[in-house]
C-alpha cells in the first residue's frame, strides 16, 4: 500500500505531497492541470532511464519519493515499511530504498509487489509476458508451483553442469593433446638426453681424431706405399741372402723390429662402429632439436609437457564419463520436470475456467453484456514459469469471433476487463491499483457501474484513480484536486485540497 508520495521539481510540479487513504483515492483536475504527472512520477521512479527532461524549472534536480508498506521478504528485505526515492540529475540519477542505494533492476522487480498501473498512456502491464500467468498462479496451490520451480532449478543446474563439462572438454580438444602427445612419443625423448648426446658426440669426435692418427701410423708402418714393414722385410731378406757375419747383428736387429711390428699390428686394426655411432647421434640430435623447435621448449620441459598432455587426455576421458552420467540424470530430471509442469498446467487450466466465468459475469455488470472471453493455453519449452503460454481472447460482440485481447480490444474495453479481473482477484491482490481515466469514453449506466465496481474493489484494495468523473469522485474516500497557475514566468501545478 502506498502511504504517501512527494514530488519536487518534476516538470510543472514544484512541490506536492499526497497522503493517500488505504482504500479509495481520486485525483481530479482540469485537463492539463498536471494530475497525470502524479502517475508519470510513480512510473518514473521505477524506470531504468535517467530522463533529465523531467527536471522542472525550479531547481537543478528532481526528487520523487514514495512511502509504502509491502512484503518484500523474498527479495531479502525484512522490513514492512519502506521509502523509495529517486533523485534525477542532469549528470546521473540516484535511486534509494530506505536510504540505501537500489539498482534499477531490483526497483523494476519490486514494482510488481507495490503497484499495478492501468492506463492508456502507459503499457497495460497485465498483458506483458507472463504477467497474467502470475495472476492465475495466485489461485494455484503453492506446493504445485514450488514443486515445479524446484524441478526446473534441478533440471537447469544439471543442464548447466553438462554445458560446463562440454565446454571444458572443448577447451582440452582445442589444445590437441593427442596430436602433440603423438609427436613427443614418436621422438620419445629422455631426460637430459640432449646434453648427454652432445657430450658423447664430443667424445666420439676425439676418438675419431685418434683413430685418424692411428690410421696414418698404420699406413706408414704397414699399409701405405713404401711402408716401413715391407721395407724392413725386403731389407731383411737381402741381408740374409748375403750370408755375411759382418751384418749378422743388423739382421738380428731387423728381426727383432719385425717381430715387434708383427706383435703390435693388431693394435692398428680399426672398425667403423664409431662412424656409424656418430651418424646415429647426429640423426638423433636433429630429431630432438626439431622437436624443441616445434614446442619452443627445452627437452626436459617437453618431457614434463608429455606428462601434462597425458593428464589432459585422462581428464577428458573422465569428463566424458561424467557427462554420460549427467545426461542420464538429466533425462530422469526431465521426466520429473515434465510431470511437475503438467500438474501446474492442469491446475492453471482448472482455475482458468473459473476465471472465465467470473470475469464474464463482472464484465456484464460493466455493460459488456455481449462480450466473450477465453483463455487459450499453448505449450512451450520449459521456462521458470512452466510450459504454458497464455493468450487472452476477447470479443465485444456476440457475432464477432474472439481474437487476441491485446490487439482487438479498445482502451476502454481493456480497462473494464482489468477492472472485472481485479474484482475477481479480490484480496489475493496486495498491490495498489492505479487507474488513469478508466471511465474515458463511457457515461450513464456504464459509468455508474464502473463507479460501483471501483468502490467495491476499494474495500479490499487500495485504489488511486485519476479521473474527470464526478461519479467516481463521489464514491472516493479521499479526493485530491490538482490545479495549475502561471507565476514568475513558470507554469506551476499544485495541490488545491485533499
Amino acid at each position: 500500500m502506498i502511504k504517501s508520495i512527494r514530488i519536487k521539481n518534476f516538470l510543472t510540479i514544484k512541490d506536492i505531497e499526497l497522503n493517500f487513504d488505504e482504500h479509495f483515492n481520486a485525483i481530479v483536475g482540469e485537463s492539463g492541470s498536471g494530475k497525470s504527472l502524479i502517475l508519470k512520477a510513480i512510473n518514473e521512479i521505477f524506470s531504468s532511464k535517467n530522463d533529465t527532461e523531467m527536471i522542472g524549472n525550479f531547481a537543478d534536480s528532481s526528487t520523487i519519493s514514495i512511502d509504502f508498506e509491502a512484503d518484500l521478504s523474498k527479495y531479502g528485505f525484512l522490513q514492512k515499511v519502506f521509502k523509495i526515492e529517486k533523485i534525477i540529475k542532469k549528470s546521473k540519477s540516484q535511486l534509494l530504498l530506505n536510504n540505501r542505494t537500489l539498482s534499477n533492476k531490483t526497483a523494476q522487480t519490486i514494482k510488481n509487489e507495490i503497484v499495478n498501473i492501468v492506463s492508456q498512456d502507459y503499457r497495460f502491464e497485465l498483458f506483458e509476458k507472463d504477467k497474467f500467468l502470475e495472476v492465475l498462479d495466485l489461485f494455484v496451490d503453492t506446493t504445485v508451483i514450488e514443486d515445479y520451480k524446484s524441478a526446473f532449478e534441478k533440471f537447469n543446474e544439471t543442464k548447466k553442469a553438462i554445458h560446463e563439462l562440454e565446454h571444458e572438454i572443448k577447451n582440452i580438444e582445442n589444445s590437441h593433446p593427442e596430436i602433440l602427445l603423438e609427436l613427443i612419443e614418436k621422438v620419445n625423448p629422455k631426460e637430459n638426453e640432449y646434453d648427454e648426446l652432445i657430450e658423447k658426440r664430443k667424445q666420439i669426435k676425439q676418438d675419431l681424431a685418434i683413430k685418424d692418427f692411428i690410421s696414418q701410423l698404420n699406413n706408414l708402418l704397414y699399409e701405405g706405399q713404401n711402408n716401413i714393414f715391407d721395407a724392413i722385410v725386403s731389407s731383411f731378406k737381402k741381408i740374409n741372402a748375403l750370408e755375411s757375419k759382418k751384418i749378422q747383428s743388423i739382421s738380428n736387429a731387423l728381426d727383432k723390429i719385425l717381430n715387434e711390428l708383427i706383435a703390435i699390428k693388431p693394435l692398428f686394426e680399426q672398425n667403423t662402429d664409431d662412424e656409424i655411432s656418430i651418424d646415429n647421434i647426429e640423426k638423433r640430435l636433429f630429431e630432438l632439436e626439431n622437436l624443441q623447435r616445434k614446442f619452443a621448449k627445452s627437452l626436459n620441459e617437453i618431457i614434463a609437457e608429455k606428462k601434462h598432455l597425458k593428464g589432459l587426455i585422462e581428464k577428458k576421458d573422465t569428463l566424458k564419463e561424467q557427462i554420460t552420467k549427467q545426461k542420464i540424470e538429466l533425462e530422469n530430471l526431465e521426466v520429473d520436470l515434465l510431470k511437475a509442469a503438467e500438474n501446474l498446467s492442469a491446475q492453471r487450466k482448472q482455475q482458468a475456467q473459473k476465471f472465465i466465468l467470473g470475469i464474464k459475469k463482472n464484465m456484464r455488470d460493466l455493460m459488456l453484456e455481449d462480450a466473450d472471453f477465453d483463455i487459450v493455453f499453448n505449450t512451450i519449452d520449459f521456462t521458470q514459469n512452466g510450459q504454458d503460454k497464455i493468450i487472452l481472447l476477447f470479443s465485444a460482440n456476440k457475432d464477432l469471433p474472439k481474437k487476441e485481447l491485446q490487439k482487438i480490444a479498445s482502451g476502454g474495453e481493456k480497462s473494464r476487463f482489468i477492472l472485472a479481473l481485479f474484482e475477481y482477484i479480490g484480496q489475493k491482490n496486495k498491490n495498489t491499483l492505479i487507474f488513469d481515466e478508466i471511465e474515458e469514453g463511457t457515461g450513464g449506466k456504464t459509468l455508474e457501474a464502473i463507479a460501483i465496481k471501483l468502490k467495491k474493489l476499494s474495500l479490499e484494495n487500495q485504489l488511486i484513480c485519476i479521473t474527470h468523473s464526478s461519479e467516481i469522485q463521489k464514491v472516493a474516500d479521499k479526493v485530491f484536486t490538482i490545479q495549475k497557475s502561471f507565476k514568475n514566468s513558470n507554469t506551476v501545478s499544485y495541490l488545491c485540497q485533499g
